[in-house]
């Protein structure tokens, strides 16, 4: 009536499709336009309409994935992390904040070394580097300092590609197996004190 033209954009419509006559949702950027005579009077509306239901249900689907893989990640109980070819951490799951007080908000593009001491940072660099230029998954005992002192992990970091191929990051999942290798040493130690 205004004669303005309106575009709307992923607009819900329900349209008429297949033999059966059935309606089915879709999502349309549509575009209507008054169409005016010499006089400038409003005669009738041009509308023009793309379907991007496509568009739209992939995004959804998309975003309903990273929401579980985010829920798995950050609810596993080791610590899940990507860090970049430059060692910049790109990611940490929420086991961080219980273990180091850390979030990911907090690590985004900040270097390894900002957070471990030193030879322990070289440490986990060059394996970074080892599994960048195998391009191969490697596993690693490493051991971390915490707050209650030294833990024991095994962690396993695999490769990250880009489009063409590229290593571009790696993915480390680390289980601390600190209790477990207590254990083994005080069993060891028993059995020596029994040989005895």
């Amino acid at each position: 009536r205004t004669g303005e033209t309106f575009a709307g954009s992923e607009m819900p419509v329900m349209l008429q499709r297949g033999s059966d006559g059935s309606l089915q949702r879709r999502f349309m950027n549509l575009v209507y336009q008054a169409l005016r005579d010499s006089n400038g009077s409003v005669y009738g509306i041009f509308v023009h309409g793309i379907d991007v239901t496509e568009l739209v249900e992939s995004r959804e689907a998309t975003r309903a994935s990273e929401e579980r893989l985010s829920a798995i990640l950050n609810n596993a109980p080791a610590m899940v992390y990507v860090v970049d070819d430059q060692n910049r951490f790109r990611f940490i799951n929420g086991r961080w904040k219980p273990v180091f007080g850390l979030t990911n908000e907090q690590t985004a593009d900040r270097s390894i070394y900002e957070f471990f001491p030193q030879e322990i940072a070289d440490q986990f660099v060059a394996t970074n580097r080892a599994v960048l230029a195998s391009r191969a998954p490697v596993e690693a005992e490493e051991v971390v300092p915490h707050p209650d002192g030294l833990h024991t992990y095994i962690s396993v970091k695999i490769p990250l590609f880009d489009a063409w191929g590229n290593p571009y990051a790696v993915c480390g999942i680390s289980t601390d197996i600190t209790e477990r290798k207590r254990a083994e040493e005080a069993r060891q130690a028993t059995e020596t004190r029994l040989r005895l």
